[in-house]
């Protein structure tokens, strides 16, 4: 339970248990995961870089992440946001994935257009970029976002739509592959 629901529904989509009797199940299923709440208050536009993000960022990479999922962002870079996803890249060997925006722009959107970064816009259920989606040649990915089933407070579920769903679906599904191939390197894993 994060305060606003947002995270807790990311969290599900990353990582809901299979053959559990329950509405959903992640696509990373084997894998381990650590929500790490990167507000200091309860205001969901405040969970960009300066809003706690870097300082959860790096807890989760000291800690062993090797995947790291940021279902916010916002529109403007930074020197130093870059610096700290090229050095997670470059130094910790993680794998950072982010939501691409939903504004329906293809304005860049950080973190998710830093090129250490990969990009996740979002489909619809007929395969094509869903409206709200950004895009744009910083996007590496696209992925289902409208109307993703996950769980909300109380053990309940509903169905989301956004790049924050997107996301999580892309770092589940790298998650599985590393599961699979722990020794390949970060770019590999992009890759398969």
């Amino acid at each position: 339970n994060d305060g606003h629901v947002h995270g807790t529904h990311v969290a599900g989509v990353v990582g809901a248990t299979v053959d559990n009797g329950k509405v959903i199940a992640s696509l990373g299923f084997p894998i381990s995961h650590m929500p790490v709440k990167v507000q200091y208050d309860e205001n969901p536009s405040d969970s960009t870089f300066d809003g706690g993000g870097s300082n959860g960022v790096l807890h989760s990479v000291k800690a062993g992440a090797n995947i790291i999922n940021l279902s916010w962002g916002h529109g403007g870079a930074s020197t130093s946001e870059r610096a700290l996803y090229k050095n997670i890249r470059n130094n910790y060997g993680a794998i950072v994935v982010a939501a691409a925006g939903n504004e329906s722009s293809d304005e860049p959107y950080y973190p998710a257009a830093y090129s250490t970064v990969v990009a996740v816009a979002a489909s619809n259920s007929s395969d094509k970029k869903s409206g709200f989606s950004n895009y744009g040649s910083w996007v590496e990915i696209i992925a289902p976002g409208s109307g993703i089933l996950s769980t909300v407070y109380d053990g309940d579920y509903e169905a989301w739509s956004g790049t924050s769903m997107a996301a999580p679906l892309v770092a589940g599904a790298l998650g599985l592959i590393w599961s699979f191939y722990p020794n390949e390197s970060v770019d590999r894993i992009e890759e398969m």
